[in-house]
């Protein structure tokens, strides 16, 4: 068990029974004693049995967070291409009350909009008293796409009326013990070779914070993360781990990421299994050109920094999941190109990899993949 200190207190981490125990700040000893022996967290109570973990990430309300000093990765970049594709692609929603609040309250005059008929629910049925609210579509395309692929209501109202979420794509933040990791879904971006390239994440960091003020909660790494099933590190044994691999030249980067987790790797057969189930064509990976592949490598850095192994049971599984995703993708792409690359890993965001790999040895897969 370790703690963190917020502003309003003590956060407990107890990874045993998997559970965040938040206590206030400035309890005297014996209340504090007390606390401890009711959530069987003091020296003397045995230990539980290990309970099943989804992922390892707790959703945590920004007020609370040990600190909300931005970090970005260094180096990284980004900047809208314009090219419409998410707006037609991905989920429009849930939004925020805010968010909805903004767009009715924006003055539509002489427009033929009609602020009724703006939100939908996630079928994209009439919005009902209980469901989150989505953005209508017309057709695939997000209702506000204009056909120069430009939004009508940034056109229209600035930026600041859009959103959060369509301001926030393609970032996502992570809180940590020691700040708020800014990561980028950059395989989910269309345009990633242009966007890319774009302005360097570092000099928007006041949108950033900006952004994240927004926020109602985000999801907080804790202290102590399970490296595989039954290795237990700490924060700041991760934070070195990472910084390592991130310090790293370009290529086999995915590969790399699941060496530093997988303590004793089995490799065993599988991956014909996989590629038959998801009916993928039955070729040897294509070899990439020397840009597509570092693309490929900017996407795996990219779910490292963005904390994205936290979304599974833990970093061993997580960083062979990782690799897997890329053979496939290799598998599965037309060509060497870095367009061709770009769309594989865009098309493949969707694809429940976890789900479709439950019943295989996928740290044994990713071993005989790295080794190969």
């Amino acid at each position: 068990m370790r703690a963190l200190r917020v502003p309003r207190g003590l956060l407990f981490h107890d990874p045993l029974r998997w559970r965040l125990f938040s206590t206030p700040a400035d309890l005297a000893e014996g209340k504090l004693r007390g606390f401890l022996e009711k959530n069987g967290l003091h020296a003397d109570a045995p230990a539980p049995k290990q309970q099943p973990r989804l992922r390892q990430l707790f959703w945590v309300r920004v007020e609370d967070l040990p600190s909300r000093e931005v970090r970005t990765r260094p180096g990284a970049r980004f900047a809208c291409a314009c090219c419409g594709q998410s707006c037609q692609t991905m989920k429009l929603g849930p939004l925020l009350p805010a968010d909805v609040e903004r767009l009715r309250r924006a003055d539509w005059n002489g427009t033929g909009r009609d602020r009724s008929t703006f939100f939908v629910d996630e079928h994209d049925q009439p919005l009902g008293e209980y469901s989150d609210a989505f953005l209508r579509r017309e057709g695939s395309r997000c209702q506000f796409l204009r056909d120069d692929n430009l939004c009508e209501v940034h056109a229209r109202f600035g930026a600041m009326t859009k959103p959060l979420m369509c301001r926030m794509f393609p970032y996502v933040f992570r809180a940590t013990p020691a700040a708020v990791a800014v990561g980028m879904r950059l395989g989910e971006c269309a345009s990633a070779p242009a966007a890319a390239k774009g302005l360097p994440v570092v000099e928007q960091h006041d949108d950033l914070r900006r952004m994240l003020s927004e926020h109602d909660a985000i999801g907080l790494v804790p202290p102590s993360v399970w490296a595989s099933p039954d290795r237990l590190i700490t924060w700041e044994e991760y934070e070195r781990i990472e910084s390592d691999l991130l310090a790293r030249p370009v290529g086999g980067f995915a590969a790399a990421v699941f060496r530093a987790f997988e303590t004793a790797p089995s490799p065993k057969p599988g991956l014909d299994d996989l590629v038959a189930k998801i009916g993928l064509p039955n070729r040897p990976p294509r070899k990439l050109d020397p840009e597509a592949a570092e693309l490929e490598d900017r996407f795996c850095r990219a779910v490292l920094f963005s904390k994205e192994l936290f979304l599974h049971q833990d970093l061993a599984r997580a960083a062979a999941l990782l690799v897997i995703k890329a053979h496939l993708a290799r598998i599965e792409v037309a060509d060497g190109s870095p367009a061709a690359i770009n769309q594989v890993w865009k098309t493949s965001a969707d694809r429940p990899l976890r789900d479709l790999c439950r019943d295989l040895d996928v740290r044994g897969i990713a071993a005989s993949i790295a080794a190969s």
